[in-house]
């Protein structure tokens, strides 16, 4: 694997085509490692790979949702027992953590999906939204500070679909293409996965 970071710059174009995985290179906040992973999902397109670099640098340094919902490679550092810098020591608390993001990235590989960076708009849909399909399921990730009301769930096929939350396990209904709304209230994240019934 050839990986290039041009830490907290912009990519060259011209190196696009002989890099294997683009990292989100130092990312100032969440919306970095979500926009950039859009970004640079479209420009490399199908089978490329993207990574949402160090979690510490995302939003309260916990933000692997950030990373999982695009369709990216969960990445981070830490030290351990202890480090010169107490906010990257992996503690029992962060390790249980990172586990949970580890074990549903390793679950549903969205990293091999196809990101369907076409069904929503960054600058105008509200809340934030993004969807991987991956087999016949459809992973959707939205993102706001609070949200409290329905989101629509684009691209699905013909038929029904069961909704889960794969963070939580929580059922969240079913919908079908015409009837594709589904009320949420969530602060930060929530995941939705959408798999055909039948």
């Amino acid at each position: 694997m050839v990986e290039l970071c041009p830490c907290g710059t912009a990519f060259a174009f011209h190196n696009l085509p002989h890099v294997d995985q683009y990292p989100s290179s130092d990312p100032l906040s969440s919306y970095q490692v979500r926009t950039k992973g859009k970004t640079m999902k479209a420009l490399m397109g199908r089978g490329s790979s993207y990574s949402g670099d160090h979690v510490e640098l995302s939003d309260g340094g916990d933000d692997f949702a950030s990373s999982y919902g695009v369709g990216a490679v969960l990445s981070t550092k830490f030290t351990y027992p202890a480090g010169p810098d107490e906010s990257i020591v992996l503690t029992p608390e962060r390790e249980a953590l990172w586990r949970r993001w580890l074990d549903l990235y390793e679950q549903n590989m969205l990293t091999t999906g196809e990101y369907r960076g076409e069904l929503y708009d960054i600058g105008f849909d509200k809340p934030e939204a993004h969807a991987v399909a991956k087999g016949a399921a459809l992973h959707y990730a939205f993102y706001a500070q609070r949200w409290d009301g329905a989101v629509e769930l684009r691209g699905l096929g013909r038929g029904r679909y069961r909704l889960t939350d794969p963070f939580s396990g929580t059922p969240l209904g079913t919908v079908d293409a015409r009837h594709n709304t589904v009320k949420l209230a969530f602060e930060r994240f929530q995941l939705v996965v959408a798999e055909p019934i039948g």
